[in-house]
């Protein structure tokens, strides 16, 4: 990704999304460490998040990630979080993995995760001129699973160079063509 790029902030009928910075972090470690959002996390199904860890991250990965707060207009309440993750997928190029969460369990089941997956695949293809976005999705996650459907996207087998630890994964795929017409 470009270093000089300024990534702009995104506004949802009820929502904006706005970068993500390191005075977020801690909010971002209690949200992921969350039963709720840790369940459908590959790597913290079984270990908690530290905020040491989450920092580390963060400044590690900002050259493959694009990471999002999302808040409330109302209020200007944080209530989760969006990505997007730079992925080999030959034949797919330039690709990412999306992802978002509702951290704020009193936030959950009021829409806000249709709205902001509709914004951020927007964002993908439009601003960042995507060609295809994935998403892995755990099987139990069936809300995000039907949001992604209603955006169109598919289900595919699993790529031998993206092969999940487990079966408990399904894997989705959506290219800008499928988008427009969707």
């Amino acid at each position: 990704m470009n270093s000089i790029y300024v990534l702009p902030i995104l506004e949802t009928p009820r929502l904006i999304l706005r970068p993500m910075t390191e005075k977020d972090l801690q909010m971002v470690v209690y949200w992921r460490n969350a039963a709720h959002v840790a369940s459908m996390s590959v790597e913290l199904r079984y270990q908690s998040l530290s905020l040491d860890h989450q920092v580390k991250w963060f400044e590690e990965t900002r050259r493959d990630r694009i990471d999002y707060i999302v808040e409330l207009k109302s209020d200007g309440k944080s209530i989760g979080s969006c990505g997007l993750k730079k992925i080999s997928y030959p034949g797919f190029e330039p690709c990412m993995e999306k992802n978002r969460y509702i951290g704020d369990v009193s936030e959950l089941r009021k829409g806000y995760a249709s709205e902001i997956a509709k914004r951020w695949v927007q964002f993908a293809f439009v601003e960042r001129n995507l060609q295809t976005l994935i998403a892995r999705t755990h099987v139990t996650n069936v809300a995000t699973i039907k949001i992604n459907r209603r955006l169109g996207f598919s289900f595919l087998p699993w790529p031998d160079h993206l092969k999940s630890d487990s079966e408990d994964w399904v894997f989705m795929r959506m290219t800008r063509d499928e988008w427009q017409l969707s």
